[in-house]
C-alpha cells in the first residue's frame, strides 16, 4: 500500500507547522499549536494503517516531529524560567509601598 498524496500532504503540512513553531519558540516569539494534537492523532492513525514493511519512513518523520516538539517544550520551559527570574528580580527591587514608588 502506497501512501496517498493526501497523507503525504498532511505530513508535509504538519512538519511545516511544527518547524515554524520551533523557530518561533527559539526566537522567543509566540506561536499557536492549538489544533496540532488532533491533526497528529489523525496522522498517527493513518500511519498505523500502513503495513509495517512500508511504515519505516513515516516512523522516521514522526520521530523527527517528536524531537521538534521536545525542542519547543525546552524553549518554552527556558522562557518560563527566565520570566520567573525576572519577576523575582522586579519584586526584590520594588518599593514596599507602591504609592511611594511614584515620588
Amino acid at each position: 500500500m502506497n501512501p496517498t498524496p493526501q497523507l503525504r500532504g498532511e505530513i508535509a503540512e504538519i512538519v511545516g507547522i511544527v518547524a515554524h513553531a520551533r523557530a518561533q519558540a527559539a526566537a522567543g516569539d509566540r506561536f499557536n499549536l492549538t489544533h496540532l494534537p488532533e491533526r497528529v492523532a489523525g496522522l498517527c492513525q493513518a500511519i498505523e494503517a500502513i503495513p509495517s514493511e512500508n511504515a519505516g519512513p513515516y516512523l522516521e518523520v514522526m520521530e523527527k516531529l517528536i524531537d521538534d516538539l521536545n525542542a519547543i517544550a525546552g524553549h518554552v520551559k527556558d522562557q518560563s524560567v527566565d520570566l520567573q527570574r525576572r519577576l523575582l528580580e522586579l519584586q526584590s527591587t520594588a518599593p514596599a509601598d507602591p504609592e511611594t514608588a511614584l515620588c
